[in-house]
């Protein structure tokens, strides 16, 4: 099941459009997708790719599919190209538009309106099914036309609608046409130039991952950055242990890049699987709110002569809270202890040393209760009123001794010190870890265990890029943390680079 992705608008350009309703002028379309601020729709930013082939190669449905979301098995409906069709693809890495051209124009490339210069490259499709003489008769004279302008032009060529061959003769067929092209080039009048256009061939499907393969290398060919990002990805992965690691488009599931090992297809697959399966979810999750950042306390100001806050500050008053009473010694020597001065010890942490209890006089059963002779001098109830009050007596010192105790202990744990010192070192931390607000961390991250030796790991690098990485599962369940620590200033790298596209485009 794959998400509908709107990825670009369709254009007709002026000299195509029929006199009865004058086409829209390419600057007063506007791009859905495109990044904030008003984006001129058409500038040097913008990479323009030509789409060629005969009738009923599939160049449209390859659009419609990739950037479009198109179902494969809908793109038996689609109507033939008779007009020049622009496709503007606004990704966050560079910025593409395809011209989408009909059959004619390869007879005559007058008729495009624009130099075969205005183009960054080609890209020629051929029907595998269909007979080969005739596109590769027109490729031939497209490579000798572009050769007499650009000899080093960048050309791809699509063989495409593979889906019915099988996977030996599928190579068979992609190996002879390859060959068969070479031929011709080398048999042309105008050898010496063709020889020396890059060519570039690939075999595609839209029933498989081929085709989103295909269409990422031939984008990477005309991104600028993608040198500085497959570096990123070999350091990545260099020192994270990652076997394999793609940074994935979201929107089109192609792969911006990726480390320098080999692709495996098998590998591609799955991790494109893996991606739209998480982005068939995204819609459930667009209207959940960011939590709101916790709220900092309140740092304790109290002077050093007072006494150490209790823990029973947000507690309802001694009238309205029960009172507990504990019984620590034998019968013959009772002792009351407060539920609310233990408490007090138990929050601030205080230590007391064993000191030896002197016998209490026992109350008479019918006389008040004396305060001074209620309990011995040494017990918690005397040290919670020693905190509150010192006394000046004989027992004063050892009341106060006990009662600083508590207040050193509290500075260290949760007073100004220690408030002080965690704010300090999350500001420090902010600045270390790039994108280390509160907005930075609502980025997602995904990881499933494939085989008992094997994981796939997800993280979300930018609002459309992500990164899917192959890992050893024990390495991953040992140094997670590492790695989450690598992927921050990747994610950090990425998020620069794609300011600065921005930048770029809104000049």
């Amino acid at each position: 099941m794959q998400t509908p992705r709107h990825y670009g608008t369709i254009t007709t350009p002026s000299h195509t459009a029929s006199p009865q309703q004058p086409a829209t002028p390419a600057s007063a379309t506007a791009t859905p997708n495109a990044t904030k601020g008003a984006l001129a729709h058409d500038g040097p930013w913008r990479k323009k790719i030509l789409l060629a082939g005969i009738r009923q190669a599939g160049k449209t449905s390859l659009l419609e599919v990739v950037f479009q979301s198109l179902p494969p098995k809908d793109t038996f409906y689609l109507e033939t190209t008779n007009t020049i069709r622009k496709v503007d693809i606004d990704s966050s890495i560079v910025a593409l538009q395809f011209w989408d051209c009909p059959a004619n124009i390869l007879a005559n490339f007058d008729s495009l309106g624009v130099p075969l210069t205005h183009f960054q490259s080609i890209v020629f499709v051929i029907d595998v099914q269909d007979d080969y003489n005739t596109p590769i008769a027109y490729l031939i004279h497209l490579l000798a036309t572009v050769a007499e302008v650009n000899p080093t032009f960048n050309m791809n060529i699509l063989i495409h609608k593979a889906e019915q061959l099988s996977d030996e003769f599928k190579l068979e067929t992609f190996q002879y046409i390859q060959s068969r092209v070479l031929d011709e080039i080398m048999d042309h009048p105008a050898n010496a130039l063709l020889s020396h256009i890059p060519l570039n061939f690939h075999i595609s499907s839209v029933y498989d991952h081929s085709l989103y393969e295909a269409v990422s290398k031939i984008i990477q060919r005309l991104t600028p950055q993608h040198g500085t990002l497959e570096n990123l990805m070999n350091t990545l992965v260099s020192n994270s242990g990652i076997a394999k690691a793609f940074l994935f488009d979201v929107s089109s599931l192609t792969y911006v890049a990726t480390d320098a090992s080999p692709v495996d297809n098998n590998t591609f697959e799955l991790c494109c699987d893996y991606v739209m399966m998480l982005a068939s979810f995204t819609k459930l999750y667009k209207n959940l709110k960011p939590l709101p950042p916790p709220e900092p306390s309140t740092p304790n100001t109290h002077s050093p002569g007072s006494s150490a806050p209790s823990s029973d500050s947000a507690l309802p008053p001694d009238n309205t809270k029960p009172k507990t009473n504990i019984s620590i010694a034998p019968p013959s020597r009772s002792t009351t202890i407060d539920s609310d001065a233990s408490s007090d010890v138990r929050a601030t942490g205080a230590k007391h040393e064993h000191i030896s209890r002197p016998k209490a006089p026992r109350r008479p059963a019918d006389g008040p209760e004396d305060s001074t002779t209620s309990s011995p001098s040494h017990s918690l109830i005397a040290t919670e009123k020693a905190q509150s009050s010192p006394t000046t007596s004989s027992n004063g010192s050892a009341s106060q001794k006990t009662a600083k105790k508590p207040e050193s202990k509290h500075d260290s744990v949760g007073g100004p010190t220690s408030n002080g010192t965690s704010t300090a070192r999350s500001k420090t931390l902010d600045k270390l870890l790039p994108g280390g607000d509160q907005e930075s961390r609502r980025w997602s991250s995904s990881s499933v265990k494939l085989t008992p030796a094997t994981s796939l790991a997800y993280w979300q690098i930018t609002e459309s890029l992500s990164l899917v990485c192959i890992i050893r599962s024990e390495t991953f369940e040992k140094h997670r943390g590492l790695i989450e620590y690598n992927v921050t200033f990747f994610r950090g790298a990425v998020q620069k680079i794609v300011q600065l596209e921005r930048a770029k485009r809104a000049q």
